[in-house]
């Protein structure tokens, strides 16, 4: 059986799935960012996902990184690395859930909470 998701049912299964398995989802960021060698700045927020006591993924927690231009985040690359270790470290308890999508609907989480702190300064 195949099963076609847009994007805000995946947001939705995934939402449902987080409350019912009680993981705990903390999202943060490093601050104002940095300037790369190109004069971008670079802003890095975090997810840290945790199911009960178990930490999933890495001890910082899956660092995503935006360019911010004209008031605007992109995309600007994600540690541990998406073709390998993202995969390996959600695998186990998100087997199933595509990793692109997972990974659009954290980043899209952390965006909101980064624009929220740019806002309130």
């Amino acid at each position: 059986m195949k099963i076609v998701l847009n994007e805000s049912r995946f947001n939705s299964v995934l939402s449902n799935f987080l409350d019912k398995t009680d993981t705990d989802v903390i999202i943060g960021w490093f601050g104002p960012g940095r300037l790369n060698g190109y004069d971008e700045r670079i802003i890095t927020g975090y997810v840290k996902l945790y199911m009960g006591r178990e930490r999933i993924g890495p001890s910082g927690g899956f660092h995503f990184s935006y360019k911010y231009k004209d008031n605007e985040l992109s995309l600007y690359g994600i540690e541990p690395d998406v073709n390998g270790k993202i995969y390996h470290n959600f695998g186990k308890v998100f087997k199933g859930f595509p990793t692109e999508l997972m990974v659009d609907y954290f980043s899209e989480q952390i965006k909101d909470y980064i624009y929220k702190k740019i806002e309130s300064k």
